[in-house]
């Protein structure tokens, strides 16, 4: 026998176009007000589904307990970048920032990250020490161009070149890498950076 809240938890877990299609997760509102005995039943059907997208992140990670900690750091040690890509996105509190800057890094160079794309933007919005600057800076050289563009506007951003990563006004010059040749669009990119195009270090973040 399960209580009613489990069985509303349960039903959450349920995938439909719906759900797909607005990218809603489980329904975490219901753990704060989820007694022991729910929260220990909830558990149990989060690691027997095991983690397989984003929702069973999130849900491990608002459980909090020593078992679901464990269960994602196993998948985060274990995983390839896509899957640490997938983890760092929706429970980067669970790790210490060197362990973001290694995951953010590995998921900008693997083309096989690239659903998680978005998500993992988001975090080098908020941490982008050197490292993370580099590999973006890499990236607008070696990635494809759509790819290349929304790293060269990330870096636009992050070095005061732009008001957000969605400003409008570099948008011209962002559309040229679907159609120009990339090392003089690199060159231009570093020269409105300040920084030089044979750095192999890239340049520091100008935010916190």
């Amino acid at each position: 026998m399960t209580s009613p809240l489990v069985d509303r938890f349960h039903e959450s877990m349920t995938m439909n176009h719906e759900r797909w299609h607005d990218g809603v997760g489980y329904d975490l509102a219901l753990l704060p007000t989820a007694s022991v005995e729910d929260r220990t039943a909830i558990e149990s059907l989060l690691l027997a589904r095991g983690l397989q997208d984003w929702r069973d992140v999130e849900a491990f990670a608002a459980l909090g307990t020593p078992a679901s900690l464990g269960r994602l750091r196993q998948a985060y040690d274990d995983g390839d970048p896509r899957t640490r890509a997938m983890i760092l996105a929706h429970a980067s509190g669970q790790f210490s920032g060197e362990e973001r800057t290694e995951a953010i890094v590995a998921a900008l160079a693997d083309e096989s990250a690239a659903d998680q794309l978005i998500q993992v933007m988001l975090e080098v919005e908020e941490h982008h020490p050197p490292r993370v600057m580099a590999a973006l800076l890499r990236g607008v050289r070696t990635r494809d161009a759509l790819t290349a563009g929304e790293f060269a506007m990330m870096l636009l951003f992050l070095h005061g070149q732009a008001e957000s990563p969605w400003d409008m006004a570099p948008r011209p010059f962002i559309l040229r890498f679907q159609d120009e040749e990339r090392d003089p669009l690199f060159r231009e990119l570093c020269a409105r950076l300040g920084v030089s195009p044979d750095s192999t270090e890239g340049p520091d973040a100008t935010k916190s």
